[in-house]
């Protein structure tokens, strides 16, 4: 990472989840494979949950997003880690990792990107010794997900516009709700931006929550991928923190270090 983006830091980060994934060609994962993937890491994901698989969002800088439906029937497979705050998802498409704030438990704390990002590559290795799929990787992707609550920050409801520093208006709101794209021709993606208005489950407090991806492409090598993670985190950071109001900031404690 970038050493300005590393000295950045919120005594209260709002990260809920974190996303680190890879697209493959179709059909690249079979079920027995899928199998023996969890054969080979049951002991730290004991938990195997099973949805339905999920659509693929392929990016292109110079034309319009791609949506790769599944097929028909097609599952994905979700395996659980003992404290429940990680999860490898598969389908024969795709490979995602999951690290979460909420579990059935208490919350965790975000734990940084580092160790996060060491478990997705060590489960890529995990994969790679049963499959060889990365002359199939056919796109990185990486989410932040986050959520605001505006009673930390000393606001309303109807006050929620101030959170973000793209807003100059001072209208009570009664509801959020927009997304922005940004092409990023240096990470051969798109960064994609989604906010919206909510209520907290728990409690009902107002919330923002906010979803922060980007989607693109750099090679098949495990050093292409984990390069094109760390600069993917360090825009994504650098985006985050200039959306952010200045109240927003020193409410949720930033600082440069």
């Amino acid at each position: 990472m970038n050493e300005k983006t590393r000295r950045f830091g919120f005594k209260k980060p709002p990260v809920v989840e974190l996303v680190m994934g890879l697209g493959l060609e179709d059909n690249c994962l079979s079920s027995l494979d899928i199998y023996n993937i969890f054969q080979s890491i049951k002991t730290d994901y004991p938990v195997i949950e099973e949805y339905n698989a999920l659509t693929s969002i392929i990016e292109n800088t110079s034309g319009p997003t791609s949506y790769i439906q599944p097929q028909l029937n097609s599952f994905r497979k979700q395996f659980i880690g003992q404290n429940e705050d990680k999860l490898l998802q598969l389908q024969n498409n795709r490979i995602i990792f999951n690290w979460r704030k909420f579990t059935t438990q208490s919350p965790v704390d975000y734990p940084k990107f580092e160790p996060v990002q060491e478990e997705f590559y060590k489960l890529i290795e995990r994969v790679k010794g049963v499959k060889d799929f990365m002359g199939s990787i056919i796109q990185q992707e990486i989410t932040f997900y986050d959520h605001i609550n505006l009673n930390d920050l000393f606001l309303s409801a109807d006050q929620m516009q101030n959170a973000l520093s793209i807003f100059n208006f001072n209208y009570p709101s009664k509801y959020l709700q927009f997304s922005l794209l940004y092409n990023k021709p240096e990470l051969n993606g798109v960064l994609t931006f989604n906010c919206s208005s909510a209520s907290s489950i728990d409690n009902n407090d107002p919330i923002l929550v906010l979803e922060t991806t980007i989607r693109g492409f750099q090679g098949n090598t495990l050093t292409d991928i984990k390069d094109w993670f760390n600069t993917s985190h360090d825009h994504l950071v650098e985006f985050f923190v200039e959306i952010l109001s200045e109240h927003t900031k020193e409410k949720l404690g930033f600082s440069i270090n």
